[in-house]
């Protein structure tokens, strides 16, 4: 099969959510098919098998992007990675038909594709954003939240009426799959979960007291839950335990995350570093107090595969519906997650047990193969 895959942003280097689950479908779309990458931007990796079509996203296109949206009816979101060249190049190969059906991920690309397109399209919506920005935080800045009132409902309204354009549509997380099929109706939506290589997690012999939270930091969901757990949640685990050390690790750290360690020496801030992994493997336990944000935590599936548990929010828990992975520990609140936390760190066998059991529960329900099987059975309907 002839697959045309549309990426907002290019996957390679992974830096983000959205690009390792790009760059996994990609590796194994393209190991049963033939399949053409187009994505904006040029090319800083090239992967061996797939053919690649690409065009510059420069500062003033994403600007111009932006200001024309916010006077337009459609969402921000579903124009940001609009570049002209690159789209039409992909309608014309479309009506040429050199493609026999379409793989888009996210929403952000679903305006590359013609209204009555020539060949059936896959939307791979990963998270539902108007879902994810209904929950943004009163602790939010007052110009996102600003922002986030106007694109809200505009995403709202678009997600349910791009849901009837396409053949399928896929998401990551069990809940929201659950609460667009409620809204819409839509018989063609279907959970994708995200996975985890299990042979390229280490472990390694944990470091008492480390806490980690890892992520790409600019982003504003991750940015909020490294401060909040800093500010609001660590001074209390370090009144239990002095020796306590909270670990952010990932990538672009922004200014007020760079600060935290100048302000209390229990924080260590590791940026951009090339490989995370002996650092999730090192740490006690993995921290994910998500206050926004949406889909199926990577940091939580990679953090279990290298044997760390994870503590989070019934928020981010959601996302794997009835099946949550053991090793994963939800705090209910401040005063829950703090006690979640304190209850692995002073206590080295139940870490050991969750340990073992996180492995294990991944290693058994949440390997890429297996989290791409309705992928699959979509491709086959086409």
């Amino acid at each position: 099969m002839r697959i045309a895959f549309l990426a907002s942003r290019y996957p390679w280097p992974v830096r983000s959510g959205d690009q390792l689950r790009a760059v996994k479908m990609l590796e194994h779309l393209s190991a049963r098919h033939e399949v053409t990458l187009y994505a904006p931007s040029a090319p800083a990796v090239q992967s061996g098998s797939i053919k690649i079509e690409t065009a510059p996203l420069n500062v003033p296109r994403l600007a111009w992007n932006v200001v024309h949206e916010l006077f337009s009816s459609l969402p921000v979101q579903s124009r940001l990675y609009h570049v002209p060249e690159l789209v039409a190049r992909l309608r014309k190969s479309l009506l040429a038909r050199e493609h026999d059906v379409v793989v888009a991920q996210l929403v952000r690309t679903s305006e590359w594709i013609p209204e009555e397109s020539p060949v059936p399209v896959i939307l791979d919506m990963v998270d539902l954003f108007s879902y994810t920005y209904s929950r943004a935080p009163q602790s939010a800045s007052f110009p996102w939240r600003m922002v986030m009132s106007i694109e809200q409902p505009r995403l709202k309204r678009y997600e349910r009426e791009t849901v009837h354009r396409f053949k399928a549509v896929l998401l990551a997380s069990a809940s929201e799959c659950e609460y667009l099929r409620q809204s819409t109706w839509a018989k063609n939506i279907a959970q994708v979960p995200n996975g985890v290589d299990m042979q390229e997690a280490p472990q390694l012999p944990p470091i008492p007291g480390r806490i980690l939270f890892f992520g790409k930091l600019d982003y504003y969901p991750n940015r909020d839950a490294a401060l909040h757990f800093a500010k609001d949640m660590l001074p209390a685990v370090q009144e239990k335990i002095a020796a306590a050390r909270f670990v952010i690790a990932g990538w672009d750290p922004p200014r007020e995350i760079r600060e935290l360690a100048e302000k209390n020496i229990g924080v260590e801030i590791l940026p951009d570093l090339a490989d995370l992994r002996p650092e999730i493997g090192r740490a006690v336990v993995t921290v994910a107090p998500m206050r926004s944000g949406g889909g199926m935590q990577n940091k939580i599936l990679e953090s279990l595969a290298c044997g760390t548990p994870v503590v989070t929010y019934p928020y981010s828990a959601d996302a794997f519906g009835n099946d949550l992975p053991r090793g994963i520990l939800v705090g209910n609140g401040k005063a829950g997650f703090i006690q979640e936390v304190l209850g692995v760190l002073m206590d080295p066998e139940k870490r050991k047990n969750l340990s073992e059991a996180g492995r294990e529960s991944v290693r058994l329900h949440h390997s890429w193969t297996q989290a791409f099987s309705a992928l699959n059975e979509a491709l086959k309907s086409v």
